[in-house]
C-alpha cells in the first residue's frame, strides 16, 4: 500500500515539474520578439515617452532593444552629455530635430547573411525618408545591431566617432566674441540657446548635419521663418573660431572667448 502512494506521489510531482517547465518555456518563447515586432516596440515606447535613449536610469532598457556594444555606446553618450547634446543631435527614430510625421510604415523584415534588415519609411515635414534597422540574433533573442540613415550614415560610427575623437569632447558652448558683441551658447534638448548681449535678445539654433559633406565645415542655423536663417559656421569640431553668417549675408568673425 505504501509503495503504491509513494509511486503515486513521484508521479505527481512529476507532472508538476513537467508542467512549470512548460510554462517556463512558453514565456521564454513569449518574450522573444520577431524584427519588426521589436522594432514596432522601440517606437512605441518612444512615442510615449519611455524611449530607451537619452535616459539613465536604467541600462538594461537598452539591451531591451540592442546588442550590447550599440548599447553600451549610447548609454555612455547620454551619461557624458548629461541630459544636454551629445553625439546623438537629433531624434534617432526619425533623424530630424523638427518632425511632423506622416504615412508611417515598418516594412517586413527581409533576411540577409544571418541579419534582419527592416525599412522604416515615412514623411517628415513633407520629404519621404527611409530608416534601416540591422538586428542580429543572439542568445537573448533578435536585437538591433546599428540604424542605417540617408546617405549611408549610421548611428554606430556617429557614436564610435565621437566617442574616439579628441574633438568630440568639444561641444559648442560658452562664450563667443561675435563681431562688435558677445553671445552665450548653452546646449539644450536637440538644440543651441544663444543669448547676446545685445541686439535681439535670445534665439535657438540648431546643428545642420548636411554641413558635414560641405568641406568638414560645423553650422549651426536658425529657423526659416520667411526671413532667412542665421548662422554659426566653424571650420571644424573645436567651436572655437568661424563667423557668423545674418540673414541679410552680413558676416562677421566669431572667436570663443570663454
Amino acid at each position: 500500500m505504501k509503495s503504491i502512494q509513494l509511486r503515486a506521489l513521484i508521479a505527481a510531482l512529476a507532472l508538476v515539474a513537467s508542467l512549470s517547465l512548460g510554462a517556463r518555456a512558453q514565456t521564454t518563447t513569449s518574450t522573444r520578439m520577431s524584427p519588426n515586432a521589436l522594432v514596432a516596440d522601440l517606437y512605441k515606447v518612444h512615442q510615449q515617452k519611455r524611449s530607451p535613449f537619452f535616459q539613465t536610469r536604467s541600462r538594461a532598457l537598452l539591451y531591451k532593444y540592442f546588442t550590447k556594444s550599440l548599447a553600451d555606446m549610447i548609454w555612455k553618450d547620454a551619461i557624458k552629455s548629461k541630459g544636454e547634446v551629445g553625439a546623438i543631435d537629433g531624434d534617432p527614430l526619425y533623424d530630424a530635430q523638427d518632425m511632423q510625421i506622416r504615412n508611417f510604415l515598418i516594412k517586413k523584415a527581409r533576411y540577409e547573411e544571418g541579419r534582419a534588415l527592416v525599412d522604416v519609411t515615412f514623411e517628415n515635414l513633407g520629404q519621404k525618408q527611409t530608416i534601416m534597422f540591422i538586428l542580429i540574433n543572439g542568445r537573448t533573442g533578435w536585437r538591433i545591431h546599428d540604424i542605417v540613415y540617408s546617405e549611408g550614415r549610421t548611428l554606430g560610427s556617429e557614436l564610435k566617432e565621437n566617442s574616439a575623437s579628441p574633438e568630440g569632447n568639444q561641444n559648442f558652448e560658452g562664450v563667443y566674441q561675435v563681431g562688435d558683441t558677445t553671445a552665450t551658447v548653452k546646449p539644450i534638448k536637440m538644440a543651441f540657446e544663444v543669448k547676446w548681449a545685445k541686439g535681439i535678445g535670445t534665439q535657438v539654433f540648431f546643428y545642420d548635419t548636411a554641413s558635414e559633406q560641405t568641406g568638414g565645415k560645423k553650422i549651426f542655423t536658425t529657423e526659416d521663418k520667411g526671413q532667412g536663417k542665421d548662422q554659426f559656421i566653424f571650420d571644424d569640431g573645436r567651436y572655437q573660431s568661424g563667423r557668423f553668417v545674418r540673414s541679410d549675408g552680413k558676416q562677421v568673425r566669431v572667436t570663443k572667448i570663454d
